[in-house]
């Protein structure tokens, strides 16, 4: 009997947009320091679990929402290079995309986190 499923993962969440700093350490508050290297890519448990299972080989996609905005337009785009179906991802104007900035040492690493309100169905 053939296999039916569309997908192998339907991940439910709304996935992050996590930007990486290469740096040497953090700055002390009022400080700057140079990043090495900066990037970007999709983020969070919802988008890694389906990236990750797409990488491999299997069938993913992600149902919820991010924002219309560039961040928004890179997250669907950063999904669809990994292989992720991104068909259910809803696009909605006024919400603003769950952001990380993660700065890696050697030894340890620090994430900040920004976490907007998004929900899925009526915004309730």
């Amino acid at each position: 009997m053939a296999d039916r499923r569309r997908w192998d993962l339907l991940a439910f969440g709304d996935p992050c947009m996590d930007l990486s700093l290469d740096v040497d350490q953090w700055p002390e508050a009022g400080g700057k320091v140079m990043a090495r290297a900066a990037g970007h890519s999709a983020g969070g448990t919802t988008a890694n679990a389906a990236c990750a299972l797409s990488r491999l080989g299997g069938r993913s996609a992600v149902f919820g929402r991010v924002g219309a905005d560039l961040f928004g337009e890179q997250l669907r785009r950063s999904l669809r290079d990994d292989g992720v179906d991104v068909e259910h991802l809803q696009v909605a104007a006024g919400a603003a995309v769950d952001m990380g900035v993660d700065e890696a040492r050697e030894d340890q690493r620090q994430v900040l986190r920004a976490v907007p309100h998004l929900v899925l169905g009526d915004g309730t």
